[in-house]
């Protein structure tokens, strides 16, 4: 079990605004850039980032499942995507809770643009957040001569959204306050669990990639194009 805190994340304005759904507009007002960029610089206030981790080894792969020695993880694309993959690293990543609280706050004051755009912070944040937990598992089994794979999440094409609890119970996220709640999302809900192959040759994608295997592609207004 790996637990890694206070992750440096570089965040950008561009980050955000994709987030957003604003990177195709021509002309951003003035006021909403600047604000982006006052709580850019309060981000270490709003931004807690935390990954914890657990490598196993492959026990089993069918059409079906996954096996690993602490658990069974069914989905259809697992084994075409993850059949040379010696282990796996079961990832929980989350900024934490500051940040919802202070988006609830800004709505209730009726603020309710600064709340918007905090928010929209907090998604960017976490999917760099799970490119940097990437990163540093590579740098890890590298010394071992293996790479790793794109990340896979429940609700990608052929792993249904059910088997979140499954992959959740695999990963150590109760050691960086992630749970789930009664309707089966995560809490704090700027979270995010994945599954990433390792050994030798393995697939990689890129975030557009990933987004078009995604059952919820054709709604998600953080899609990346």
């Amino acid at each position: 079990m790996t637990i890694i805190r206070n992750i440096p994340l570089p965040l950008t304005e561009t980050d955000i605004i994709r987030r957003l759904e604003m990177r195709e507009s021509p002309h951003i007002r003035e006021r909403i850039v600047t604000i982006i960029r006052e709580l850019m610089q309060h981000q270490n206030d709003y931004l807690k980032p935390a990954v914890a981790y657990e490598i196993y080894p492959r026990e089993a792969i069918t059409s079906e499942y996954l096996k690993l020695e602490s658990g069974r993880i069914k989905g259809r694309s697992l084994s075409a995507i993850l059949s040379e993959a010696a282990e796996m690293a079961a990832v929980a990543c989350t900024i934490g809770n500051s940040l919802e609280q202070t988006v609830e706050a800004y709505f209730r004051s009726g603020d309710s643009l600064k709340g918007l755009l905090l928010d929209g912070m907090g998604s960017a944040a976490v999917d760099i957040l799970a490119r940097e937990a990437g990163r540093v598992i590579q740098q890890e089994v590298s010394a071992r001569g293996y790479d790793i794979s794109g990340p896979l999440s429940p609700g990608m094409h052929g792993w249904n959204i059910k088997q979140l609890p499954n992959l959740l119970r695999l990963t150590p996220a109760n050691q960086i306050g992630i749970s789930l709640t009664i309707a089966g999302m995560l809490q704090p809900r700027k979270s995010v669990v994945m599954l990433l192959g390792i050994g030798h040759q393995l697939c990689q994608w890129d975030q557009v990639e990933s987004c078009e295997s995604c059952n919820l592609k054709q709604t998600c207004r953080h899609r990346v194009r």
